[in-house]
């Protein structure tokens, strides 16, 4: 067996873990970082106080939605492959779509914002990237390994 095809076995298995943590994440009722709101808004308060008042919310907000993202990104390039790396970024951002779809329709707890969708594409597209540098390498290695047999 490969080490791609380890990769994709390995990758197949934590995509549905990722994608039922991304579902409970996004169709909580509410927010989830509601219990943390006051925690998090003395932490906005002291960056302010000691300079740093373009860390906002918002900016807090976006960044965790990319940081929530480029897993999307990365595991759907492995297991579609270096050539269908656009549709890694296509299938996260018609996700976020659907998602933010989603929250408007069905949550009132929640804001859906075209915002987001960027925030969750970027995430992707930087997810993409990574997955793509991951599979150059373990082509590599396999390679390596494949000739010194």
């Amino acid at each position: 067996m490969t080490i791609t095809t380890r990769l994709r076995r390995f990758t197949a298995t934590a995509a549905i873990l990722y994608a039922v943590v991304l579902v409970l994440i996004a169709f909580w009722p509410t927010p989830v970082d509601r219990p943390a709101a006051g925690s998090l808004n003395r932490l906005i308060a002291w960056f302010a106080r000691h300079g740093l008042d373009w860390i906002t919310y918002s900016r807090i907000e976006s960044g965790a939605n990319v940081l929530l993202f480029i897993p999307a990104g990365l595991l759907l390039v492995v297991l579609l492959g270096a050539p269908w790396w656009w549709l890694s970024i296509l299938g996260g951002m018609a996700a976020s779509v659907a998602i933010e779809l989603g929250q408007y329709a069905f949550l009132d707890g929640r804001f859906a914002t075209i915002d987001d969708v960027y925030a969750n594409t970027l995430g992707t597209a930087i997810g993409t990237l990574v997955g793509l540098v991951a599979l150059l390498v373990a082509g590599r290695v396999d390679r390596v390994r494949r000739r010194s047999r």
